[in-house]
């Protein structure tokens, strides 16, 4: 059997005022007869044979090869810059990995390590890794030397705490830990004060420390799938917050001083259990993404109609017996979402949306449709399932919405 092995090597040439970027392509071949020593060399792939290989490397790709070793001539590449090693069997890093003093990112996702050596702690000038889909259990305590971190990218592994260092990461600005079984954050997160992004989507969070207020650059927050009873409301001074993901978690009241995350687009809190929704709702100008899908709703607030910006409105899944008519004025709304509630008659203000798209009404105990939402000129989709309109009705539908996708 023929086995390629590709090595895609990238590496800059010197020019007069710029630097061009050259790849090379070689493949090694197997021969067909291979024990399993064989075998185990072929995984330590071999760089030696390529004569561009050299001291001046910037950058190296040996991704989907089946490798189990780095091979030990990359630590000798002192120019390396970025390393990937994605998709592999790679089990662990050499502590020979701290003689690559120039790299500044490292990514071996789609692999099999377990841990990393305390010598990763040396490598100075390191700016991002990743790790995803692996089996880590920790990140090192000593974290906290690698000073010129920027972005931590550890998803789908098994981590189930972190270290305090974490924040003296003064240069932190992503950290992506989705997936794991984290109970908690470092008490002094709140140190790494240029964080701007950070993604936790299922783990095992209920709260969050006091000093993730001082978080003043954050603007993006993803800490759905978790075990949050109560709002988190160390984010409200996160004023620069403009995205929050907190889907799927236990969470039965929004605080009034929600009203303080002035600069939030996205807000959505589907599958939750959400009795109320607070009038101060009103002073999120910015707001275009609204969910609060799937909770225990029974009434809308007034105020919800002073979000004009709002493109995607989502209120399914809850006990609304009605919407309030201040809705009308979200003339910008593209996506009205109202399935599976308790709303009889479908009020004839909503056909004022002519911007809408897309309304969802499935699984609602109406019987009719008005004639007036032909002049809702923008619709493309309209879902009736599960209603109680009758055949006749839906085939009057198609007729007068004939550049609707309707679903019945």
């Amino acid at each position: 059997m023929r086995i390629f092995l590709i090595l895609t090597l990238i590496f800059l040439i010197p020019q007069k005022n710029y630097s061009q970027i050259e790849e090379v392509n070689f493949y090694e071949e197997t021969s067909q007869k291979k024990n399993k020593n064989d075998q185990s060399n072929k995984e330590a792939l071999s760089l030696k044979s390529h004569p561009k290989i050299n001291s001046n490397s910037k950058k190296i790709s040996i991704n989907s090869s089946g490798i189990r070793l780095i091979p030990e001539e990359i630590y000798t590449l002192d120019s390396l810059k970025h390393l990937l090693l994605d998709n592999n069997k790679i089990e662990k890093l050499s502590s020979s990995i701290y003689k690559l003093k120039n790299l500044e990112g490292i990514s071996l996702s789609n692999n099999k390590l377990t841990k990393l050596p305390l010598e990763f702690n040396l490598l100075k000038k390191l700016k991002w890794f990743n790790f995803n889909h692996n089996k880590l259990s920790s990140l090192p305590d000593s974290i906290h030397k690698l000073k010129n971190l920027e972005t931590i990218v550890v998803r789908n592994n098994n981590i189930h705490a972190l270290p305090e260092s974490l924040g003296r990461l003064k240069n932190l600005i992503v950290l992506d830990l989705e997936k794991n079984n984290i109970e908690k954050l470092p008490n002094n997160i709140g140190q790494s004060t240029q964080i701007s992004k950070i993604l936790l989507y299922k783990n095992r969070l209920n709260g969050l420390p006091n000093s993730f207020s001082n978080l003043k650059k954050l603007n993006k927050l993803g800490i759905s799938d978790n075990d949050f009873e109560k709002f988190p409301t160390q984010l409200i001074s996160n004023t620069n917050l403009n995205s929050l993901h907190i889907d799927n978690n236990r969470i039965k009241k929004l605080p009034n001083s929600i009203n303080k995350l002035i600069n939030l687009e996205e807000l959505s809190l589907k599958n939750n259990q959400l009795e109320a929704i607070p009038e101060s709702i009103k002073s999120l100008i910015k707001l275009y993404h609204f969910n609060v899908g799937n909770n225990k709703l029974k009434t809308i607030p007034n105020s919800l109609g002073n979000l004009s910006n709002l493109k995607y409105l989502n209120l399914s899944g809850n006990q609304l017996t009605k919407i309030p008519e201040s809705i009308k004025h979200l003339t910008e709304l593209k996506q009205l979402l109202l399935s599976s509630n308790k709303i009889t008659v479908l009020p004839k203000f909503i056909f004022n949306l002519h911007r809408l798209y897309k309304l969802s009404l499935k699984n609602l105990p109406i019987t009719e449709i008005p004639n007036e939402i032909k002049n809702l000129k923008s619709l493309r989709v309209l879902d009736i399932r599960g209603t109680n309109i009758s055949r006749n009705r839906i085939n009057e539908l198609k007729k007068l919405l004939p550049k609707v996708d309707l679903y019945y």
